[in-house]
């Protein structure tokens, strides 16, 4: 199993590790940022393995051990082990009394299931593990209300989960990205989005829904049915509302097969009824990162014209990229590799594009950029 660079190798109840270790996340007890070769991770005979964003979680036959990147926003507590250091290079026993059966890596916050409840530890400072304050959780903690949740998602400042009854949300909700109906800033416990009910009753697990998260915004499709809430400054959200924010999802007035987002633009997957795939984006197109045209912001959504046929989109606040079908990535907008940084993994959306086609565009130069542990290379293109 292999998490960003780290390559994890479990056999027989022993873990090895190599690859990538700036966070300690191979648990070989060095500061090294590079493990060459394999190496043995100390721990008691493992029965399982969780991981996710350089953190690993490993449930033994003597409790449930934790290591690598401990970050949690601006907090240094996301694997719950009373520890300040923002990385933890050796496997370190998590103090819970619960049997914990499963484990959700998020980006700044993780949860554990044990039988019958839920516990919780990392970034809290708007609600978002739905403890019912927003202090700073340093210990995996139990949720209130959460006996029914099936599963969970989280940014570094909301979460969502799942239940029998519906989809519950907690955290930061300063421009109603957690689509409760309410104008508080923070939601702290678990409170039901405010979905129409017939689509309560089927948005009651992960594999009858979709959540996309941005900064500010958040798209929950189920089938093709599509609802936003949150930040609509820019008209990013692609409903019909002229509101700034949203604080009840709104559905979308197309059907939505897939979709990214970013700070302030969106692009859609339409599909038609030939089978085919149409784009619309809407929201800031200040750099022309969605079309060339004048306006600066796109409302309400319009067709999206790329160089060709295209399988993969990452929308950006200042650059939009797709890659072709033949797999070379083009791009579009303002590039500032100070500003921009790398892309994160959970832009990369991959759409429907079977039957879809558009005008090529004029390649007019190359750039290279670092993606973690490797570099993909950029044209630009303008129309």
């Amino acid at each position: 199993m292999t998490d960003g660079g780290t390559t994890i190798t479990l056999d027989c109840g022993r873990l090895f590790s190599e690859g990538r270790n700036n966070f300690g996340q191979c648990g070989v007890g060095s500061d090294e940022r590079e493990v060459p070769d394999p190496r043995l991770i100390r721990l008691p005979p493992v029965l399982q393995l969780w991981y996710g964003g350089n953190s690993f979680y490993a449930q033994t036959t003597r409790g449930i051990y934790a290591w690598g990147n401990n970050k949690s926003n601006f907090l240094k507590c996301k694997l719950g082990l009373g520890t300040s250091v923002y990385r933890v290079t050796s496997p370190t026993r998590v103090s819970v009394e619960d049997d914990i059966i499963d484990v959700i890596m998020c980006e700044a916050a993780i949860f554990m299931r044990s039988v019958n409840r839920w516990l919780g530890c990392g970034s809290n400072e708007y609600g978002q593990l739905g403890l019912g304050h927003t202090d700073e959780v340093t210990a995996p903690t139990p949720i209130p209300g959460s006996e029914g949740v099936t599963h969970w998602m989280s940014t570094g400042k909301s979460s969502f989960a799942w239940t029998s009854r519906g989809l519950l949300a907690c955290g930061r909700n300063v421009s109603g990205e957690c689509g409760v109906g309410s104008t508080e800033l923070h939601i702290t416990t678990l409170t039901p989005v405010a979905l129409p009910d017939d689509v309560k009753r089927r948005v009651t697990s992960i594999n009858q829904s979709t959540i996309a998260l941005a900064t500010s915004q958040t798209f929950i499709r189920c089938g093709t049915r599509c609802f936003a809430c949150g930040d609509n400054q820019c008209g990013q959200l692609g409903v019909s509302s002229p509101a700034e924010k949203l604080f009840t999802p709104a559905e979308l007035p197309f059907p939505v097969s897939d979709l990214a987002s970013s700070l302030t633009s969106a692009v859609f997957a339409v599909p038609q009824e030939d089978g085919s795939t149409q784009l619309l984006v809407c929201g800031a197109n200040h750099f022309k990162q969605l079309t060339d045209g004048p306006p600066r912001v796109i409302r309400p959504p319009t067709p999206f014209s790329t160089p060709g046929p295209i399988t993969d989109i990452v929308i950006e606040p200042f650059v939009t990229f797709v890659r072709r079908d033949h797999g070379g990535w083009v791009g579009r907008g303002k590039y500032d590799p100070k500003l921009f940084g790398p892309v994160p993994r959970t832009a990369l959306v991959r759409l429907a594009l079977r039957g879809w086609t558009a005008a090529a565009g004029e390649e007019v130069a190359v750039l290279e950029r670092a993606n973690g542990s490797h570099t993909m290379a950029f044209e630009m293109w303008e129309e």
